[in-house]
């Protein structure tokens, strides 16, 4: 059976994917995992968790442009969504991609993308969220959130 990472029931990695500094973020945060890497609880800072889903994109990217000054063939940014274009244009013209529309093209790269994981994770836990301007200061961002009084995240690996 594959592993899951699941923020609020919602599968947020791939299978069998977890990374290091979400991991190191869940023990911050006072989780137990176990020998199989499994977890489960809540949290209760959802501007934490999202600036750790950043730098998880972040460095992803870095290892990208590692491997192309490295000579590494077909390795593209994760910001290089050029693609999308020729895979609607192509089966416009019957060249027959599988994906042959402009919504499934981006619905595949929001949905599984690791550039949108942050955007995903703000999706998982949206319904709980009130916008906070108070912190867009401390966060450096001009949409920030905070959990509605009450509300916790869900977090279960396994």
């Amino acid at each position: 059976m594959a592993f899951r990472m699941r923020v609020n029931g919602k599968q947020l990695f791939g299978n069998n994917i977890c990374y290091d500094q979400w991991t190191q973020y869940l023990l911050d945060q006072g989780f137990e995992i176990d020998e199989d890497g499994n977890f489960d609880g809540y949290l209760t800072d959802f501007d934490g968790a999202l600036h750790v889903l950043e730098s998880i994109v972040m460095d992803l990217e870095s290892q990208r442009e590692n491997q192309a000054a490295a000579g590494i063939k077909d390795v593209k940014s994760l910001f290089d969504l050029s693609d999308i274009k020729t895979a609607v244009t192509a089966q416009n013209a019957g060249q027959g991609v599988i994906h042959d529309n402009l919504f499934d093209q981006l619905f595949e790269r929001v949905e599984y993308g690791f550039l949108f994981l942050p955007l995903m994770f703000y999706e998982c836990c949206r319904d709980m969220l009130e916008y906070a301007p108070e912190i867009s200061g401390a966060t450096h961002r001009i949409r920030s959130y905070k959990l509605k009084e009450g509300c916790r995240i869900h977090v279960h690996g396994g």
